[in-house]
């Protein structure tokens, strides 16, 4: 038979359910598989319309008779990348506790992270705007799409 399998709202800012998926791989476990109607809902990036994790858990919460994980890479983690590098930014700005990690880093390694996540965020955006991967995670130029 059919489990379904419904999107809830993650722990992070941002709707789960709205961004696209770029991994959500289905498992056939124990005979249960995803809904189709279930995975027609979903925008997933073409090419990985089978990127869903699922899992049966070894142990059910409390007052369940089984558990459930499903694990998805959605680009709604746009949100939370923003989201940390504004706090990380404004702390750096600050110099707030960056005399705990002087000694055992450059500056120039923090402005590096910080575009790192930034380049990140960017790429999670384009993703979630077009169905494929953004031209300098292929190594081509804009123009050539």
């Amino acid at each position: 038979g059919e489990v379904e399998v419904y999107v809830y709202r993650a722990p992070v800012s941002g709707d789960a359910g709205s961004g696209k998926r770029l991994s959500v791989k289905k498992e056939f476990l124990l005979g249960l598989c995803v809904s189709s109607r279930v995975r027609r809902s979903l925008r997933v990036l073409s090419g990985n319309e089978d990127a869903t994790k699922i899992g049966l858990c070894a142990v059910a919460p409390v007052g369940q008779t089984y558990g459930l994980l499903g694990l998805s890479n959605s680009c709604e983690a746009t949100h939370l990348f923003s989201s940390v590098h504004e706090r990380f930014d404004k702390l750096f700005k600050r110099k707030a506790h960056l005399h705990h990690y002087e000694q055992y880093m450059d500056l120039d390694m923090f402005v590096e992270a910080s575009e790192s996540v930034l380049d990140l965020a960017s790429s999670y955006a384009f993703l979630n705007r077009n169905n494929f991967p953004p031209p300098a995670f292929l190594g081509a130029d804009l123009h050539a799409f």
